[in-house]
């Protein structure tokens, strides 16, 4: 399984450190709260956020009847590693774990999260241009050209010109960009 996530940094979130104390009680846990102070805020706010999300929308493939929730407290990030242009770390959520790597780029900030870290070498990802949900497609090396739809639940799956690609998918947006991810199972 795989989830992605991205922030897309600009001008206005870049200068604008959201420092609302009831919004980080509510999104960041104490531990989470502790390493924003020490650090550069929003920078470490979006990794934070980042490797949150990612891990979330591993967890919703995982359990496919579990309703959607918003519990992203629940999700706590534990850092292994910041460098100028990448971070790695782990997302724990009740007892299950996810390993997560982030691209850092001028402009975004991407990340990706799996059960295991080993997988996360193994996803496939493509940065582009934001397009309309029918548009959403990628060219994976094997398999060919890609197209993204949504399920019932509205979460991504991967379609080849012979169907349905065995496979996990996600998609994240924010501003300009969209992030897809595809990992063969």
């Amino acid at each position: 399984m795989v989830g992605n996530d991205l922030v897309f940094f600009n001008t206005r979130t870049q200068h604008k450190e959201t420092r609302l104390t009831r919004f980080l009680a509510k999104t960041f846990t104490a531990q989470e709260r502790e390493v924003l102070k020490a650090s550069r805020f929003a920078f470490m706010q979006a990794l934070i956020w980042s490797a949150k999300e990612a891990a979330f929308k591993v967890f919703m493939q995982q359990h496919p009847l579990q309703e959607r929730f918003y519990a992203p407290k629940k999700f706590e990030v534990f850092i292994a590693r910041v460098e100028r242009t990448s971070a790695t770390g782990e997302v724990h959520y009740q007892e299950q774990r996810y390993a997560f790597t982030s691209e850092v780029h001028a402009d975004y900030l991407h990340t990706i999260a799996c059960p295991d870290q080993s997988m996360l070498t193994e996803v496939y990802t493509q940065i582009s241009p934001r397009t309309k949900k029918e548009a959403r497609s990628m060219q994976h090396p094997v398999l060919g050209k890609l197209h993204f739809k949504n399920n019932t639940r509205g979460i991504p799956e991967a379609f080849t010109a012979d169907g349905r690609a065995k496979a996990s998918t996600s998609v994240s947006h924010d501003g300009p960009l969209q992030a897809l991810a595809f990992l063969v199972i």
